[in-house]
């Protein structure tokens, strides 16, 4: 519902025609789905993952094509990411503004599936 001043009167306002798809939300996060097909294909490692202080400083390897990129993270205890780096292009233009890179998504993802199994 809105009020339009000129006219002086209450009117019924539709707010998106026509109803987005399901699962529309989901589209465009190119950067996870990356890092989860990296995963899957075994080019991520940890090679150290230290808890201190409730927090974990995690150290890992992501092969991608020739490059080897050695992403550093730090998670709080919910396996949220407070902190990281990369050597990448994604990372070295935009550092975290625009989301994580898929090298630290990548490592942020095998943390947590090897968390999970423990």
């Amino acid at each position: 519902l809105s009020y339009d001043l000129a006219d002086k009167n209450y009117r019924k306002r539709e707010l998106s025609t026509p109803a987005f798809p399901p699962g529309w939300y989901r589209q465009g996060n190119f950067r996870k789905e990356r890092a989860q097909a990296l995963l899957a294909a075994g080019q991520v490692l940890i090679a150290a993952a230290v808890e201190q202080e409730g927090c974990w400083r995690i150290n890992g390897t992501v092969t991608e094509q020739t490059i080897a990129f050695q992403p550093d993270l730090i998670l709080d205890a919910d396996h949220r990411l407070l902190a990281g780096s990369c050597f990448c292009d994604q990372y070295t233009r935009h550092k975290l503004s625009k989301g994580p890179c898929t090298h630290i998504l990548a490592v942020q993802l095998l943390h947590a599936q090897q968390s999970i199994s423990r």
